[in-house]
């Protein structure tokens, strides 16, 4: 395991984009409230991570000179993406618009809720490392 190349780093800047990327899907979405016949969308992506975490073969590098680094222990977690969706409701609007404003803000609040978590995380991990670094001199 390398220093700057840790899953948990590297899980929770790929969370943090992708985090970023489904909460300007949602703000799209509200925007549109009044669209007629806008299609919410959302991004799902959580499978996506698991999957990557669990698979147990290498990235994709391609080593042509030995003093590369040969990427056995990258993780496929830079080749996760989102996959965008429509939104599960049971009805249009009679415009045939499918944005439900409280569930729309319901999932923006619960995507910054977990935003907030991947930050403390990521923070929590560089504050590690500079105690670390410190305690060295």
């Amino acid at each position: 395991m390398s220093l700057f190349n840790d899953t948990a780093q590297l899980l929770a800047q790929k969370t943090l984009d992708l985090r970023t990327e489904r909460h300007k899907l949602l703000s799209s979405n509200v925007a549109n409230l009044d669209t007629p016949g806008y299609q919410a969308e959302d991004l799902v992506f959580e499978n996506s991570l698991v999957a990557a975490l669990e698979a147990e073969t290498p990235g994709p590098l391609k080593v042509t000179d030995e003093r590369h680094l040969d990427g056995n222990d990258a993780p496929l977690l830079d080749t996760v993406e989102g996959q965008r969706i429509r939104s599960a409701t049971p009805f249009a609007d009679f415009d045939g618009n499918t944005v439900d404003l409280d569930k729309e803000m319901a999932k923006m609040a619960e995507n910054q809720l977990m935003y907030n978590a991947s930050i403390r995380m990521l923070s929590h991990q560089f504050r590690m490392l500079k105690t670390a670094i410190s305690e060295t001199k």
